[in-house]
């Protein structure tokens, strides 16, 4: 992408404002929805370990098997997962994401 004259643009810093859950009604959609998304930036800047394997586990079918993020002493997110060869990480979970997918039960 070009930008002609772009010395002549100006930048200025935005601040962004956080909705917190206290700013609406208790019990309020928006009220949850900002819980939600204080939970979630709260999660996102922790450090995750996600190990993936590709070796069929005893017993599996070879599917996908997202595992449960586990919260470890330090603060750090864990997760074990397993998915058939040749595909990412990214592309499990997308599959497992989709809304129409009959979730895969596993004894």
């Amino acid at each position: 992408m070009h930008l002609p004259n772009a010395s002549g643009w100006h930048v200025r810093s935005v601040q962004v404002l956080r909705m917190k859950p206290s700013d609406f009604a208790l019990g309020s959609p928006e009220s949850r929805a900002a819980a939600r998304a204080a939970l979630e930036r709260r999660r996102a800047g922790r450090k995750r370990i996600d190990i993936v394997s590709s070796i069929p586990r005893p017993g599996g079918d070879g599917g996908i098997h997202l595992g449960t993020w586990i919260e470890c002493d330090d603060g750090s997110l864990f997760r074990l997962s397993s998915i058939p060869a040749g595909m990412t990480i990214a592309e499990a979970e997308r599959i497992v994401l989709q809304p129409h997918r009959k979730p895969n039960i596993q004894p």
